[in-house]
């Protein structure tokens, strides 16, 4: 690989090592935490487990129609209303049940609670944090090692805590305020305080266990050593909602005796099912943004943690380390691009659709395996990958105009140098062996002119000649080798290939001997030196390229076809024409010729025939 495709490759890798200076101070893992909401909200989990959670909800409607009541009136409840709510919820037969409302002082009821709790097993809530204490319920095993050192804050007063275990139901949201994830265990006096999604879980039948690398659920990982469970969220809606007032009717309802079949038909399908019973009304402040909704209680948290543990599903956040690879990864795939698409709109295009086929393929992952694939580090890997590689092609092609433009600027037509400016390719430099028609031009008598007259005079009028030669020589799409003295060395068929070359360098011929007639006579009426030329013209293959010692180079041509086209031009004055061509040219150009015989040319052993053009003369 030539080292401007490793440069690129380079600048490519160094663009994605540069997003992934975005993780200090946390910068992608916003972005990518954005980016998994996005996935959340538009490719919604499939919960199979989602009709066995159902949430009694203690909604606004609930506590409206409470406050009419004159024994119940405002929030907080008394606790025998949720010893009347575990009656009628007992009849439906649940696996599991969890009061998601703390008890942390005494209140009414709470016997009656603490009476109904022994009968029907149930796990009450607390509260977690670093000031907290030993107590609540514990998984087996250690702790994770990363887990968070929290104990228990506001457990359920005594009564109720010596009825039933209790579990935490502390979560902290996400610095945007999104909860995101769930701490299934905190690690509490050297023992895994289980959360309360994680207790319902194991009474509905889950295998839970602790261990220093996370929690095992029927022999699945399902965190990593901090204990967090990050959640797969399904659609809005996803999860049954009873009105706990609802189920207060239906025991007082009961009560009166009627008929207990239809009082608790409502509850139809609650058998197994897992049970939370959950203040979510506007004033009980349990409100909790998600990555699917703007404003959701938190017992829809806590239900699709309990859905998420049944059905054995759950997301890894993506190591630091799978970011950085993402990022680096694409944007050399974006530098490989680079190596086959050389037009910037092409190469953007084709970025970018890279980039979109990586979001695709992090969207499939989601969705079919659950599988988080970093999204914010790639994308920006490549995004950034682009404008590089896009101004290291400007530069590099600026450089590469310029070099052409250094080396034929002064040799060849400004049309052919255009086109070289585009498709610098099309000129090899290296060396290369080419058929092509070489013309030299001479003055007569030159040396004799430039020894009668001072250095500048002799030199200002060269100037003015090779001027007027040279746009000739340019007119007919020639390149410029070199200027010896008063010779002009000229070929046609590099750096580009010409199909007409013969014929080229013979009309540039005959204009350039009208040139130099109508040069003679102004010089004339200047009292200039007379001037008459000699033109040879040869046809054949010749090396071309760039040609000279490190420190200086030119572009040109050498072989015996530049020679031939050298004696050529010598013979002129003997054979009394102004133009004198090889019979390659002769019989390519199209132009009248006339033979003028054979010549013999040192170098080659056989005689060379020649010719002439017809349309001049010497007169």
């Amino acid at each position: 690989m030539s080292r401007s495709l490793l440069t690129r490759v380079a600048l490519a890798g160094a663009a994605g090592a540069l997003a992934s200076i975005s993780l200090v101070g946390g910068v992608a893992w916003r972005g990518e935490l954005v980016s998994a909401d996005l996935r959340q909200r538009l490719l919604p989990a499939r919960l199979r487990s989602a009709p066995r959670v159902v949430v009694v909800a203690i909604d606004d409607d609930s506590l409206r129609a409470a406050a009419a009541e004159p024994t119940i009136r405002n929030w907080p409840w008394p606790r025998w209303t949720y010893a009347r709510m575990l009656d009628v919820l007992a009849l439906v037969k649940p696996s599991a049940i969890g009061i998601d409302v703390l008890f942390p002082e005494p209140r009414d009821g709470d016997d009656e609670l603490s009476s109904r709790l022994r009968e029907v097993p149930a796990d009450l809530a607390c509260d977690a944090g670093p000031t907290g204490g030993p107590g609540g319920l514990s998984v087996p095993g250690p702790p994770p090692v990363r887990a968070p050192g929290w104990g228990v804050l506001s457990a359920p007063v005594r009564v109720l805590a010596a009825a039933t275990p209790y579990a935490s139901i502390h979560v902290e949201a996400d610095a945007d305020g999104i909860t995101r994830a769930f701490p299934l265990v905190s690690r509490c006096d050297r023992t895994a305080l289980a959360s309360l999604p994680l207790a319902l879980a194991g009474r509905a039948g889950a295998g839970v266990e602790s261990r220093r690398d996370g929690i095992r659920v029927n022999g699945r990982r399902v965190t990593g050593a901090d204990g967090k469970l990050w959640l797969r969220f399904g659609s809005p809606g996803s999860f049954r909602y009873v009105p706990a007032w609802e189920v207060l009717k239906a025991w007082q309802a009961m009560f009166e005796g009627e008929d207990q079949a239809s009082t608790i038909g409502f509850l139809a399908g609650l058998e197994g099912a897992v049970v939370i019973i959950s203040a979510t009304a506007t004033g009980a402040f349990d409100l909790r943004p998600n990555p699917v909704a703007a404003v959701a209680p938190g017992s829809e948290v806590h239900a699709t943690a309990v859905a998420n543990l049944l059905d054995g599903r759950w997301l890894s956040a993506p190591p630091v380390w799978s970011q950085v690879a993402g990022a680096i990864g694409i944007a050399l795939l974006v530098g490989v691009l680079s190596l086959i698409l050389r037009r910037p709109a092409l190469l953007a295009a084709s970025g970018l659709a890279l980039v979109a086929a990586w979001c695709a393929v992090a969207g499939v992952a989601w969705m079919r395996a659950d599988a988080w694939l970093p999204v914010c580090l790639p994308v920006l890997g490549g995004v950034l990958a682009i404008p590089t590689l896009l101004v290291e092609g400007w530069w590099r092609e600026g450089a590469e105009r310029r070099r052409v433009q250094g080396i034929f600027g002064r040799y060849v037509a400004p049309d052919i140098l255009r086109v070289l400016l585009h498709h610098p390719e099309a000129a090899r430099l290296g060396g290369e062996r080419r058929r092509i028609t070489v013309l030299f031009s001479d003055i007569r008598s030159y040396t004799t002119l430039s020894e009668k007259m001072p250095p500048e005079e002799v030199v200002g009028w060269l100037n003015e000649y090779f001027s007027e030669q040279v746009a000739v020589i340019h007119a007919h799409r020639g390149t410029v080798d070199k200027f010896i003295g008063d010779a002009v060395m000229a070929f046609w068929g590099a750096p580009l290939p010409e199909a007409e070359q013969e014929r080229l360098a013979a009309t540039c011929a005959t204009e350039m001997i009208w040139t130099a007639r109508r040069l003679a006579g102004q010089w004339r009426e200047r009292d200039g030196p007379p001037l008459a030329i000699g033109v040879g013209i040869a046809t054949g293959d010749a090396v071309v390229g760039n040609v000279g010692a490190e420190q200086l180079r030119a572009y040109t041509a050498i072989g015996d076809t530049v020679n031939l086209a050298s004696r050529l031009e010598g013979k002129t004055k003997e054979l009394v024409v102004p133009v004198v061509l090889d019979e390659a040219t002769a019989s390519a150009c199209g132009l009248p010729v006339r033979s003028v015989g054979e010549i013999t040319v040192k170098g080659r052993a056989a005689a060379v025939r020649v010719f002439a053009l017809s349309d001049l003369d010497l007169q």
